[in-house]
């Protein structure tokens, strides 16, 4: 059996709605769907983190949204999947504020991230073969704003439908575009 290992996006949860909707798209007879949490605080702490997982459930995917996408770019050696990837940490965490309890993300924690963004700039042609995009139609955090950054850095993208929350249908299409490899979608 494959596993898919979840990386949730900023105050998101590793059982959230996102990780439950692609345990109910991914079929269970092949694929262990696992959702993790890590430390939002510090991109190295979270990048180890992330790693150890990998090593020690024995991945075969990552799949990472929003900042977990910006986390899943960054985990070479592995394919990956990223999806509305938050991907200038040090443009979009400051700002968010203060959102069910939790903390605004400190200037600390988004220096610890800016340090990273540089890397996304350097890939080779074969990690860049590892890494496959999605960005929401009607993304309402993030826009458009890293389509075209993407494209350049990283290669080309689909656009799936919905917002920054992914939708059941956006899921669905995902999985069958990773399952079957044959349907047809938009790729920019």
């Amino acid at each position: 059996m494959k596993k898919l290992l979840y990386i949730h996006g900023y105050n998101g949860s590793p059982d959230g709605g996102s990780c439950q909707k692609f345990r109910k798209y991914m079929p269970a007879d092949e694929w262990q769907v696992i959702g993790m949490d890590y430390n939002q605080e510090d991109c190295s702490v979270a990048l180890q983190q992330i790693r150890e997982t990998i090593e020690r459930e024995k991945i075969d995917l990552v799949v990472g949204s929003s900042l977990g996408g910006f986390l899943s770019l960054l985990t070479t050696g592995i394919e990956r999947i990223v999806i509305n990837p938050c991907y200038s940490p040090s443009v979009e965490l400051p700002k968010l504020g203060p959102h069910n309890g939790l903390p605004a993300p400190s200037p600390k924690m988004v220096a610890t991230y800016a340090a990273f963004e540089p890397q996304l700039k350097t890939f080779s042609e074969e990690e860049r073969k590892l890494i496959t995009g999605y960005f929401a139609k009607e993304d309402e955090l993030l826009g458009d704003n890293y389509k075209e950054i993407f494209r350049k850095d990283i290669g080309s993208f689909t656009d799936i439908p919905g917002g920054h929350h992914l939708s059941e249908e956006a899921v669905d299409m995902i999985c069958k575009n990773k399952l079957t490899r044959n349907i047809e979608l938009e790729v920019f």
